[in-house]
């Protein structure tokens, strides 16, 4: 035993091998979960239809939205969904988007993502119809808060190609909601 206990004291300790910077300041990867609010604007509708006049104006939605995203060597990917709505209006959509690295690093980083997204659109009047889910693209522009801080916040601007097909019979007028549409909002999350 008292051998043993000898050729581990004279054995050279182990070589320490420092651990890169960039893994203590998360700047390697990260999951970053965020939640947001704003503001959807979506073009109005009308049709006449065989049962009358149909109409929404275009006022802005109240928006919340949550998102899961994941980031790796700047680059980001996210997935996230929102509820938007006023009145008899309600909105809901889901996308996916791809980030670039930030484009400028000052206090904060401004980057630009974009994606497919899909939705639906639902107004809650009697005799009112459908809409048909739509599918479109999403491309976003955000300052944020630097990836090596744990607290990310961002102000956005969402640019929406997206369109809702009305799914009644219509004599004339619109024959959807949407083509284009701008969310603004902010947002606040945790990077882990």
């Amino acid at each position: 035993m008292n051998a043993l206990i000898l050729a581990l004291m004279l054995q050279e300790p182990p070589e320490v091998v420092p651990v890169p910077a960039e893994f203590g300041t998360h700047a390697h990867s990260l999951i970053d979960v965020r939640a947001g609010v704003g503001v959807l604007l979506l073009d109005g509708f009308q049709a006449d239809t065989p049962l009358g006049t149909r109409e929404i104006e275009s006022d802005p939605l109240a928006l919340a939205s949550l998102e899961l995203g994941l980031d790796w060597e700047g680059w980001g990917i996210s997935l996230g969904g929102a509820v938007a709505g006023t009145g008899d209006v309600q909105a809901r959509l889901g996308w996916l988007r791809l980030a670039t690295p930030a484009l400028l690093e000052l206090p904060v980083a401004l980057r630009v993502s974009a994606g497919p997204v899909a939705g639906t659109l639902d107004i809650d009047a009697s005799g009112f119809g459908d809409f048909e889910p739509g599918l479109g693209f999403l491309a976003r522009v955000s300052l944020e808060t630097r990836r090596e801080s744990p607290l990310t916040l961002a102000l956005w601007v969402d640019a929406l190609a997206l369109e809702f097909d009305y799914d009644e019979p219509t004599l004339s007028g619109d024959k959807g909601v949407g083509s284009f549409g701008l969310a603004v909002g902010l947002s606040a999350g945790l990077r882990f």
